[in-house]
This record gives C-alpha cells, structure tokens and sequence, in this order.
C-alpha cells in the first residue's frame, strides 16, 4: 500500500524550502549581535559565496579572521596565564 499523502506532503515541505538550509539573518535572531560579530558573520558569507564551500576548514575561517585585520597577540596564553607559566 502506498501511502500519497505522506509523500505530498513531504515533497510540499522540501520545494518549499528549496532543499537547503536558509542562511541566518542577524537581524531577525533573538540575539543581538556586536558590530564585530556582524562584520565576522558577512565575511564569512562572502568567502563561502564566493568559493563555493559550504563548510570551510578551521584554516579557512583563520584566513577570514586575519582579513578582517585580527592578528594574534604576542604575548597570548591559554586560560589566562602568561606564556610560559606552565
């Protein structure tokens, strides 16, 4: 037996969102986002467009990162203590 209105109904569900996720509008989340968070967010949208890459790697966030203009500290630790307290 084959069961039409399951079908339909999942199909109607799928067309209606394309197949895809939606990208996150900012603006419509209950949170409300810091310039910088914003300025993160649109970089990395931008990347993704225009590479292609749904997913980028751990490296690839870091390029966007570093294209924003952040640059790691000189004296930067891990949990607060300075370098070289270990």
């Amino acid at each position: 037996m084959e069961n039409n209105g399951a079908k339909d109904s999942k199909t109607k569900k799928k067309t209606s969102f394309g197949g895809r996720r939606r990208r996150v509008d900012p603006t419509t989340c209950e949170r409300d986002y810091s310039c910088d968070e914003v300025e993160f967010m649109n970089a990395l949208e931008q990347y993704k467009h225009q590479t292609g890459r749904k997913f980028p790697t751990c490296g690839e966030i870091l390029e966007v990162v570093r294209s924003l203009g952040y640059r790691k500290a000189e004296a930067a630790s891990v949990g607060g203590e300075p370098a070289g307290a270990l």
